[in-house]
């Protein structure tokens, strides 16, 4: 009986046990549960927090970079206002490099034409060319057969001269 009494004892105690370990795990799995809990919310007000600032920041941000462009442009503005006249003496000298350019573009454009025959003489170098000599003598006399000086008085006395080449005067 004793032994009996003994092991119902050991039995009912390692029950009890058994049932205070599973409540104390019970309290402690209850006790994580809530810190978890208590962890999300903070995380999300952590979140918050950081969302807030950050807008805060860029707004910051905003505010400070049209503070500093604001600056920049009132600056420029004096900075223009002061400098007018430094600005009309580089518009003079640019201006004035601009005409150089432009007379040395003429100039070398003169040279490169007057380096180039006159279509004057260009007819005549293709007349000498393609007409043979006889041919050319017959020309000559063509053209100095149309050609006639006259002189002529106007109404008021005085003498012009005019020439006269193919029906058509010419006064000098």
């Amino acid at each position: 009986n004793k032994k009996l009494k003994k092991e119902t004892q050991q039995v009912v105690k390692s029950a009890m046990k058994k049932e205070a370990v599973d409540s104390k795990t019970m309290v402690i799995q209850a006790e994580a549960s809530a810190i978890k809990q208590i962890n999300k919310q903070v995380n999300s007000i952590k979140s918050e927090a950081r969302k807030e600032e950050l807008k805060h920041r860029e707004e910051k941000q905003k505010v400070k970079g049209s503070a500093v462009e604001i600056a920049y442009l009132k600056a420029k503005k004096q900075y223009l206002e002061d400098n007018e006249e430094k600005r009309d003496e580089l518009d003079k000298h640019f201006a004035a490099k601009e005409l150089h350019n432009d007379k040395k573009e003429i100039k070398k454009l003169t040279q490169q034409k007057e380096s180039k025959p006159s279509a004057k003489e260009e007819v005549k170098a293709k007349v000498a060319a393609s007409v043979d000599k006889g041919e050319r003598q017959s020309i000559q006399e063509n053209v100095k057969n149309k050609i006639s000086l006259v002189a002529t008085s106007s109404n008021d006395g005085t003498k012009r001269k005019e020439i006269q080449f193919d029906d058509e005067v010419f006064s000098i």
